[in-house]
């Protein structure tokens, strides 16, 4: 059972109090939702909440309430439970598996692999999602986001699939045309004192 919180936002009465948070309350325990916390690491910047509240039978009851931990204003645009039921867990896990990448290439910059059935979905890679990264789907360049907050994902049409993702360093670039400039400045310096030493040798044999 999860407790959905969406369009939530809040208006801080003091500017230096960064510690606002929801406390959730429940039989499983409470659960604390961080509005805006800058100096913490464990903050996330949201307006759209699933907080697990256990797991019950569907005709369960519980009380759940909810405290705003800090002065200001909160607002919640909706509140309500959401029930996943559990008994067909295992062939769920199954079937959104069916159709993965097995045994995919992994070299120092590169991950390659085969997609057996896209299928529409969403393929999500054990990868932090950071830039550098490029895909391309079947030889055409594919779009790239971030999924579950943290990872790589793209999606994948219905159909097999061949996906190369390449890393190249952001600063790599850079690196090449910072290389590239120096070398041809260096080349030009030499040209012009060759020319320079020729004409001096010129103006003495005269």
């Amino acid at each position: 059972m999860y407790l959905h919180l969406t369009d939530v936002s809040y208006e801080d009465a003091y500017e230096t109090n960064d510690n606002e948070s929801i406390t959730i309350t429940g039989s499983a325990g409470k659960k604390k939702l961080f509005l805006r916390s800058p100096d913490n690491p464990y903050a996330i910047l949201m307006n759209s909440w699933m907080a697990y509240m256990g797991y019950a039978c569907s005709d369960a009851q519980d009380e759940i309430s909810l405290r705003l931990n800090g002065k200001g204003i909160c607002r919640i645009g909706s509140v309500e439970v959401v029930y996943i039921p559990m008994d067909s867990y295992a062939e769920d896990v199954e079937s959104r598996n069916r159709g993965g990448c097995k045994d995919p290439l992994i070299t120092m910059n590169t991950i390659e692999g085969d997609l057996e059935d896209g299928d529409g979905r969403l393929v999500v890679l054990p990868i932090i999602y950071t830039r550098g990264w490029s895909l391309k789907i079947d030889g055409e360049e594919a779009e790239l986001f971030k999924a579950n907050r943290c990872l790589t994902g793209f999606y994948a049409s219905k159909g097999k699939h061949h996906f190369v993702l390449t890393y190249t360093p952001v600063n790599f670039r850079f690196a090449i045309i910072i290389t590239i400039i120096s070398c041809l400045a260096f080349i030009a310096v030499c040209v012009r004192n060759y020319m320079r030493r020729r004409a001096d040798s010129q103006v003495i044999q005269s």
